[in-house]
């Protein structure tokens, strides 16, 4: 059996009939995550936490008779909170399935590694979720190898001389029953995982409002199956277990009641399948038309280059391969080469006009429609990076590059590049593309060594033309590394799990009480001292390449520091850390392993790190502040005399989520009459009441990066001395963003913002800073208050807010978001600030 055997079967129904279609003992694993209750109340209709342990059991009847005696069942499955406290549904179900004939066997945590810190009134943010095991019988099929993961560095000085309490089993001295034989890990280069999953959540949007990252359904498939044996997920929804065991070459049966769930999944599982196979082994598929069609196949040629060029959502066809074999086949078949190759160009040059007028006229339209799923946030988030390197040139560079190929007349379009300038580019670009690969296929298509190994030369064809794009992310990743460092003036940068992390390696990891440091060389002998479980992670993730010193919560971290500066401590003579983030135990073992090397805990160099944002990245936070405005406007409609500043609040927090949102950035801050002159009050129960002023300060978090916009409004018509105190604050703000443009000092916008509220009586009211840095943090550089003299640049993107407080009587503050560019600065914000709000 090989791939191409593997069976897929998509199901429409309720999954309590339809599994008893399927035969009995017929499953290898069940993996699926069902309703929350009435969590997904929007999309399953819900189910009261009360009546829930009634609801499942008959489903779990079905899906214990269908399920072989040696397979599992693994629920993903938690609890909500009702009234202030935990639900006991879960509970009620794991004992009422016990009774029904199955073993509870184990539970799994999943950790959401990239879940932001938040609190309720009473309890603080879920980052975890529970899996359930379940199976019929004690003996089951269980394949650990499968998911083991790396000893570490830390084994070579621990096991290199063993005592002879290492040598057999040593209870814990603490009188429990663990006892550990330290010689059974000589001679290992692999450890078992323990049963926590350190995963991040799935922040695209899968068109479902409960997708699970894929890594969770394979981390399972691989340990409780293997290769042909049968997944089952009976709440299919987006289809990610369905996919995944495609994937791993396991058949698998997916059921959901939703109609659009079905048809999305079978619709994206028919596409894949074909479209793939197509794209991967388009040998096999090109011979037989040049054969049947003769100079037909013309016509197929055409249509297959304009689309891949013409319609940004195709970049899944076939480019540079398609062009070689074109070749080959030309020449043996005894066509027209000239022909063939003005029909190519005429095909390549018109799609890529097309593309660009897409992007021109509705590339908005486009990115916040329903289309917008379609298109690969990864590809125009390169091409943007292209586009800042190599300005117009990127048209023709991108025709030899995947994804950025199809995206790059798109974006272009989008970009407002004159038409004249890119069809220029663009003639010549797809006259390179065409002149270089058809007659290479032409002339050496047909030697006898390349024909008889055309799946080999298709598969070195589309190595070659990612090669750039791999080389390029590598290379500009270590250069971006120099940079930071030769302005840190510092032999290596110790960072800890965070925004500059993330930023510079790529690793979304979750800050916990584990030290976890690492040391971004100026040598390039970069190294992390880590947790042993975050080892495969950051392997798999980092474009950053790090060795690691592990160590696990048994053996603890100062072995791992030792072994660290016995290697690197004659190297690091001069450490920069992040010295408002870095924990004191942190530091202490620096100073403690590192005692020869200074460290510095302020260096202006590790502000360059965040300060300047992509157009990729700006174009994200304009795509999270649209929902954050979206969702206030959304809320002010709700609004009633009835409402406190909770309740509006809960409004809002819902409405980020519901439009896309990962996580709330703050709050948010809803003040109501003299809470307002409060600026960092947090709502509470203070009921929102007719003629009075009400300030909302909110923001969303978006493929991580943060929006955050406040404006202050009056329930009615506004009263003189608020008019009055508002449009001060107005023109201050305005006076800020008129001042900000590259190369004025990031003190002069707050000058020119605090100078009209100094000018109008009110300097004394005004308090705090004229804003703050915005993009993967809430607060980053540059500060924009009296004494931060950073000069601003294109890219950096910051907020104007300035803001008016009277003690006792209320606050006004308008907050807006711009980014700086060549011209000047363009708003990131749009909110009307119209104070006036009907009640």
């Amino acid at each position: 059996m090989n791939s191409a055997d593997i069976k897929t079967e998509v199901i429409l129904g309720d999954c309590k009939d339809k599994l008893k279609l399927l035969p009995a003992d017929s499953v290898d694993l069940i993996i699926t995550s069902p309703p929350y209750a009435d969590q997904r109340r929007s999309t399953y209709g819900g189910i009261h936490p009360d009546d829930y342990a009634g609801w499942f059991l008959p489903i779990s009847a079905e899906l214990l008779r269908v399920l072989k005696p040696n397979g599992t069942f693994i629920l993903n499955i938690k609890e909500k909170a009702v009234n202030g406290e935990r639900s006991t549904y879960v509970i009620e179900l794991i004992l009422e399935m016990r009774r029904q004939g199955w073993l509870w066997t184990e539970e799994f945590i999943w950790h959401k590694k990239n879940s932001y810190p938040g609190k309720w009134p009473n309890r603080f943010r879920d980052a975890w979720e529970r899996l359930l095991q379940f199976n019929r019988q004690r003996h089951f099929n269980m394949y650990q190898e499968e998911v083991m993961v790396p000893m570490g560095d830390w084994v070579r000085d621990r096991l290199k001389n063993l005592s002879g309490n290492d040598k057999i089993r040593n209870n814990s001295k603490v009188g429990s029953s663990f006892g550990k034989n330290i010689s059974n890990w000589l001679n290992r280069d692999k450890a078992y995982p323990t049963n926590v999953l350190h995963l991040a959540t799935e922040c695209g949007n899968k068109n479902h409002s409960a997708a699970f990252p894929e890594e969770l359904p394979a981390w399972f498939i691989r340990l409780f199956t293997k290769k042909y044996d049968t997944v089952l997920d009976p709440f299919m929804g987006s289809g990610t277990t369905l996919s995944v065991s495609a994937k791993l070459q396991r058949h698998s049966i997916g059921i959901d009641i939703i109609p659009e769930y079905y048809e999305m999944v079978k619709s994206r599982l028919h596409q894949s399948e074909h479209l793939l196979d197509f794209a991967l082994h388009i040998e096999r598929y090109l011979p037989a038309w040049f054969a049947e069609y003769g100079n037909g196949i013309l016509i197929v040629l055409f249509i297959i280059i304009f689309l891949e060029t013409g319609v940004v959502i195709a970049p899944f066809l076939p480019g540079d391969s398609l062009l070689f074999l074109t070749g080959a086949l030309t020449a043996a078949s005894g066509m027209n080469v000239w022909l063939v190759m003005g029909v190519l160009f005429i095909a390549a040059t018109a799609g890529d006009a097309l593309n660009y007028t897409i992007g021109k006229f509705f590339g908005k339209t486009v990115l916040e429609g329903k289309l917008r799923r379609f298109i690969s946030q990864k590809a125009l988030d390169k091409t943007h990076e292209y586009f800042e390197k190599h300005g117009g040139r990127t048209i023709i560079i991108a025709r030899f590059v995947p994804l950025v190929r199809t995206a790059a007349p798109f974006v272009a379009g989008i970009g407002k590049m004159s038409y004249r300038k890119f069809a220029f580019y663009n003639v010549l670009g797809g006259f390179l593309w065409i002149a270089l690969l058809v007659p290479a296929g032409y002339f050496f298509g047909n030697i006898p060594l390349v024909k008889n190994n055309l799946s080999l030369v298709v598969l070195l064809i589309i190595v070659i033309s990612v090669l750039p794009v791999v080389y390029e992310a590598t290379m500009n990743s270590e250069a971006f590394v120099k940079e930071i460092i030769s302005q840190t003036q510092s032999d290596a940068v110790v960072l800890i799990p965070g925004a500059n992390l993330l930023k510079m390696t790529g690793l979304n990891i979750m800050p916990s009480e584990r030290p976890t440091l690492f040391f971004l060389c100026a040598d390039s002998s970069h190294f992390a001292i880590c947790p042993q479980m975050e080892a495969e992670y950051i392997g798999n993730t980092s474009v950053v390449p790090f060795r690691l010193f592990m160590w696990t919560d048994n053996a603890g971290y100062e072995s791992a520091f030792a072994e660290a500066a016995k290697t690197h401590a004659r190297h690091v003579k001069k450490l920069t850390v992040e010295g408002m983030l870095m924990r004191a135990e942190e530091l202490r073992c620096l100073s403690a392993f590192f005692p020869d090397s200074k460290v510095i805990t302020t260096s202006p160099g590790l502000r360059r790190i965040r300060i300047i944002k992509s157009a990729a990245e700006i174009q994200t936070m304009r795509r999270v502040m649209k929902i954050t405005e979206e969702t206030l406007a959304d809320a002010l409609t709700q609004l009633t005399a009835a409402m406190t500043e909770g309740m509006l609040a809960d409004i809002i927090r819902k409405g980020l989520y519901q439009r896309g949102c990962s996580s709330i950035a703050f709050g948010p801050l809803v003040q109501a009459g003299k809470n307002s002159a409060n600026p960092h009050y947090s709502d509470g129960n203070a009921p929102i009441t007719p003629d009075n002023v009400l300030l909302i300060d909110m923001g969303g978090v978006l493929n991580g990066f943060y929006s955050d916009i406040t404006r202050t409004f009056y329930t009615g018509r506004p009263e003189r001395r608020f008019s009055e105190i508002y449009d001060i604050v107005r023109r201050a703000n305005e006076a800020g963003i008129r001042a900000a443009k590259p190369g004025v000092r990031a003190c002069d916008v707050d000058k020119a913002v605090r100078t009209v509220i100094e000018d109008a009586g009110y300097g004394q009211y005004f308090f705090h800073r004229t804003g703050h840095g915005l993009g993967m943090e809430i607060h980053e550089y540059p500060d924009i208050r009296h004494d931060d003299e950073t000069i601003l640049e294109e890219g950096m993107v910051f907020t104007i807010e300035p803001g008016i407080y009277l003690p006792g009587a209320f606050g006004v503050r308008i907050e807006d978001v711009i980014s700086v560019t060549p011209g000047g600065n363009e708003m990131i914000s749009s909110f009307e600030k119209s104070p006036a709000l009907p009640f």
